[in-house]
């Protein structure tokens, strides 16, 4: 339960402003239950989100808020980082949510990316398929002519005259 002190803490004059801030507060005090400094922490954590978006409650601010409130639920280092004070306010106002993953995460990200990266680096590898419509009877395969067209050659004009 949040004392009134805590409740104050927390009040803008903005209804979505007040919302987002307790929601942030008890993020946080799923990880750290009755911690006194949770209300000052989500207050200010708020108030950099708010400033980041230009001072208004548009989409844009509320998604970033929703985004920091589940990953508050969803990682509990980040909480307990917060509390603690090892991790500011304003420095996890701005993260990302690349950021803010658990480890398990970030270490599933760096497992797929890795991968992604190992099958890129095979497609110089594969030659492209050709079928017969591209083949040139006569013509060395693999190497264009210097048109620039496969099968159309030409002599330079007096090339032939010696």
């Amino acid at each position: 339960m949040m004392s009134t002190y805590e409740m104050d803490q927390l009040q803008t004059g903005s209804e979505i402003r007040d919302k987002s801030r307790k929601a942030i507060y008890y993020a946080l005090q799923g990880a750290c239950p009755n911690i006194p400094e949770a209300s000052n922490i989500s207050a200010e954590i708020e108030t950099n989100v708010f400033h980041q978006h230009n001072d208004e409650t548009h989409n844009d601010y509320r998604h970033d808020v929703r985004s920091r409130i589940l990953n508050l639920k969803k990682n509990t280092l980040l909480s307990k980082s917060l509390l603690n004070g090892s991790l500011a306010p304003s420095t996890f106002a701005k993260m990302t949510s690349e950021e803010m993953a658990t480890p398990e995460r970030k270490r599933e990200n760096k497992e797929i990316l890795d991968e992604a990266l190992h099958q890129t680096m095979f497609v110089d590898t594969i030659e492209p398929h050709k079928n017969e419509m591209d083949i040139v009877p006569g013509e060395a395969q693999g190497i264009m002519p210097r048109s620039g067209y496969p099968g159309i050659e030409f002599e330079a004009p007096g090339a032939g005259d010696t």
